[in-house]
């Protein structure tokens, strides 16, 4: 039995065509739109075909490997060769190279066929292995070193980095951690319900009466700590039903019976509600915000075959890839907004312009990691000196020490470097922010910058929600409404040390762009 076809409720059409092989040779989305597809005769992928003239040719090696990719644009007569990457393998057909127009990535690795070393145009993260547990044991950039502790049963009990105080790692006997603390003064204890899910979490500061009350383990008095106090209720579906929050106060969603959420209820210093209405394909079709004094503002989603294209005063408009190439916001007063977006072969993000006329750009590696985001156009400066051209004064110059954009450094899935970049760009190299992950972990656990290091408080989705300092200070907080847009709470004076600490992390693997209004996310952006 094969999938032929998808047809949503309201009768738009999603098509498959397959061979006599069974591959699928083409198919049509629900906008009407073909992408083409062809094998050889081992019945590897050759050739995909987009609608808008683009190409992907697929070179292998004589194990099946892919050697290289090419990327096409054809014309009316003839095509244009865009971008190839090419792949390297050693004897053993682990990949040891990837060349893109904007990256070199290169692998080592030692007998057992372990990864040893991972470098990006020419930076490398060192690796070595626990010879009992086969697991990491350090990661090592640039002289910096993340040490890794496990237990006789391969859970993670102690994590180091360079020359602070050790973060130790207790769990149940199911294996679920419990609690973390390090010598320094931090600490975090979490509780889970009979079924596994996360049920509590008290973080900050560690006292006498908060060990006690650790110790005493009573399932109906979780520890209350000095800087978070978090807690959740789940109904028999497993939605979540209640957030009790210390610092936020509590959150109560209601759901329909597709368990989409259709009410979220905030209480507490800022209350307000979210009401959310979906179409007969269960596409979000209102969104309507009611604040503390009552006040409704109702935004309609206006879809058209999967794709949003009006919401509220925002409306968006694709190419014949479907992709977002323009988004106007309008204002009652104001002159519309505009963000316009230009993608690659890849259908990755390579240029975006905001409302005031900045330009963006934006660079991958062969698989697809964001290692660059560069302002290559102020509009504000431009519109400034345009004005003082017209008034006869010389033109302004971006300052030197500008901040102009970041330069990202990856360890396999983990984004584990920032580094700002100068409008020449050139890296801020003493301002470079270190995020530190556990072994095969998706959320940082801690965030380490000119010699300080704190540590992250994620909820029960891995969200990063606030920031500690090795003495369980609370320096950074904030949530996330229904869909993920972050509320910042102001924890610190503006002339405190930590004061500029920040996390542009979302969701698990969602990085914001302010710029843009997207959120980039590996492999695609929302």
């Amino acid at each position: 039995i094969r999938l032929n076809r998808v047809t949503m409720a309201t009768g738009e059409t999603y098509r498959y065509e397959r061979d006599l092989a069974g591959q699928i040779i083409r198919e049509t989305d629900f906008t009407g739109r073909t992408v083409e597809y062809a094998y050889d005769r081992l019945g590897r992928r050759t050739l995909t075909r987009y609608p808008n003239g683009q190409l992907i040719r697929f070179c292998y090696t004589a194990e099946d490997q892919i050697s290289r990719q090419e990327h096409w644009l054809a014309g009316a007569s003839s095509c244009e060769l865009q971008v190839a990457t090419e792949y390297t393998y050693d004897v053993h057909r682990r990949l040891t190279r990837a060349v893109s127009p904007d990256a070199v990535v290169e692998f080592d690795y030692d007998e057992g066929g372990n990864l040893t070393g991972e470098r990006l145009n020419g930076r490398e993260i060192s690796r070595e292995w626990n010879e009992l547990t086969g697991l990491p044991a350090e990661e090592t950039l640039d002289g910096h070193t993340l040490h890794f502790d496990y237990n006789r049963m391969g859970a993670l009990t102690g994590f180091r980095f360079d020359r602070h105080s050790p973060l130790t790692l207790s769990h149940d006997p199911l294996g679920r951690e419990t609690v973390r603390e390090s010598g320094e003064g931090f600490i975090l204890a979490s509780r889970y319900t009979a079924t596994g899910m996360l049920a509590h979490q008290s973080a900050g500061r560690v006292t006498a009466m908060f060990r006690e009350t650790l110790q005493q383990n009573d399932p109906h008095f979780p520890p209350q700590a000095t800087a978070v106090n978090r807690s959740w209720q789940y109904d028999r579906a497993y939605n979540l039903r209640v957030i009790d929050d210390g610092r936020w106060g509590q959150t109560r969603y209601r759901y329909n019976s597709n368990n989409q959420i259709t009410q979220t209820l905030y209480q507490g210093a800022r209350p307000y509600e979210e009401q959310f209405r979906y179409d007969a394909n269960g596409n979000l079709s209102q969104h309507i915000p009611v604040d503390a004094q009552g006040a409704v503002t109702q935004m309609t989603q206006c879809q058209q075959a999967g794709r949003v294209i009006r919401r509220g005063d925002v409306s968006y408009r694709y190419d014949d890839s479907g992709r977002l190439v323009e988004k106007t916001a309008q204002r009652d007063g104001f002159r519309p907004q505009m963000w316009r977006y230009r993608w690659d072969a890849l259908n990755q993000l390579t240029h975006c312009e905001t409302p005031d006329g900045s330009r963006w750009y934006y660079q991958y590696d062969a698989f697809g990691r964001r290692i660059r985001k560069l302002k290559v156009h102020d509009g504000k400066l431009a519109a400034a000196n345009l004005q003082r051209w017209l008034d006869g004064k010389p033109d302004l110059t971006p300052k030197p020490r500008t901040m102009m954009g970041q330069d990202y450094l990856w360890s396999g899935d983990q984004m584990i470097e920032e580094t700002p970049l100068y409008a020449d760009g050139t890296p801020a190299e003493d301002q470079r922010i270190r995020w530190l992950y556990e072994p095969g972990k998706l959320t940082p656990s801690a965030r380490y910058e000119r010699g300080k290091l704190h540590y992250i408080v994620s909820d029960h989705q891995g969200t990063p929600r606030e920031m500690l300092n090795e003495e369980g200070g609370l320096v950074w907080a904030h949530r996330l409404t229904t869909w993920g847009k972050a509320e910042k709470s102001q924890v610190l004076a503006s002339n405190d040390a930590d004061y500029h600490v920040n996390c542009n992390l979302r969701f698990v693997g969602q990085y914001e762009d302010e710029e843009s209004g997207l959120y980039y996310n590996r492999f695609r952006y929302y």
